[in-house]
């Protein structure tokens, strides 16, 4: 993603912030797996000094903080998206969606059911024909996330800027999107340089993370329609008026 994001701004596209926003979250959430698996690995000795595991670990949790915390950057991603499918629908009226750059990148875009930048709205085609039905099924994720971006304004309006649950959902599907756009262009771009045959682990890569992937889009809108928000803000907002935990630990 970071690689496809940076031949944006090599060629020329003003506006790329959608885009690093995601590369951001991303990026720093899986370098934190990634650090907590490997100290998982390590088992106890993960925490010796003489290891690196625990510094590693430590010194790499701010990222998901500042330069913006994930949580806003969320918010961002979803609401850009929002933002020109709102302007499309009509006898909505303002919908009070701020643009917190000033202008939208590409998975915007996509959720608008404008996709630009090389890929035409039906279809992505310019992806190797080996690849074909990954960019089908990620073309199908568009139309699905389109569709759900649209419902959540239709239904919500102005309030929509206030659910930040499905702001999270539309934040992760539009990533993962994205995601698999990346891999698409990197692995054509190996299979029109070296060949499919001699291409190597490319393309269980592809098939791997791709499937993955759409399997996580497809959740995400599907909990856009069935989910339990209202049991979970009940729970939420009962702990933060208590105070504490409210249930004994111990019997007297």
């Amino acid at each position: 993603m970071a690689y496809l994001t940076c031949g944006l701004v090599d060629q020329g596209v003003e506006d790329y912030s959608l885009e690093s926003a995601i590369c951001k979250v991303a990026g720093t959430e899986f370098l934190w797996y990634a650090a907590n698996r490997a100290l998982q690995l390590r088992g106890g000795e993960g925490y010796m000094k003489t290891e690196p595991y625990e510094k590693i670990m430590r010194d790499i949790r701010i990222f998901p903080i500042f330069e913006g915390a994930n949580d806003v950057m969320r918010c961002f991603i979803a609401l850009s998206a929002m933002k020109p499918v709102g302007e499309k629908l009509s006898g909505l009226g303002n919908i009070g969606l701020s643009d917190p750059i000033g202008s939208i990148g590409l998975l915007a875009d996509y959720a608008a059911g404008r996709v630009k930048r090389g890929v035409r709205p039906e279809r992505i085609t310019l992806a190797h024909p080996e690849l074909e039905k990954h960019a089908d099924a990620v073309a199908d994720q568009v139309k699905e996330l389109s569709a759900a971006t649209e419902g959540l304004i239709r239904e919500h309006k102005k309030a929509v800027t206030l659910k930040q649950l499905h702001q999270k959902r539309l934040a992760d599907a539009i990533a993962d999107v994205y995601a698999q756009v990346a891999v698409l262009s990197r692995v054509t771009a190996i299979y029109e340089d070296q060949g499919v045959e001699a291409s190597g682990q490319e393309r269980f890569i592809a098939d791997s993370f791709c499937s993955r992937a759409a399997d996580r889009v497809r959740s995400q809108l599907r909990q856009i329609e069935r989910n339990d928000d209202d049991e979970m803000t009940s729970i939420a907002k009962l702990a933060y008026k208590r105070g504490e935990y409210g249930y004994a630990l111990f019997a007297d």
